[in-house]
């Protein structure tokens, strides 16, 4: 992403997906680098793949302790608050 793209309040948000050495599906990292909170797609599973659940384990936000453990389903959505990182394992 370059730099204006990032700058562009409108493009502040940034997802990972993590992956092992077989292929699979580890783990997502969410950036939020935007001042609202914002409500994110988590990624489907693979082609083929069975469905995929993914676990919050860690966030940056003041909400971490509620937050903490929340299932969200491949294709579901979750929020993400403002200034905040997101941590999930699959």
């Amino acid at each position: 992403m370059s730099a204006e793209r990032w700058d562009d309040p409108h493009h502040r948000v940034m997802q990972l997906l993590l992956g092992s050495g077989n292929g699979d599906m580890a783990g997502l990292v969410v950036v939020n680098g935007g001042t609202s909170d914002i409500e994110v797609t988590l990624p489907h599973a693979a082609a083929g793949a069975t469905h995929r659940t993914y676990e919050l384990r860690l966030t940056t936000s003041p909400l971490h302790k509620l937050r903490q453990g929340t299932l969200v389903a491949s294709g579901g959505k979750d929020l993400v608050e403002a200034n905040s990182i997101s941590i999930y394992r699959a």
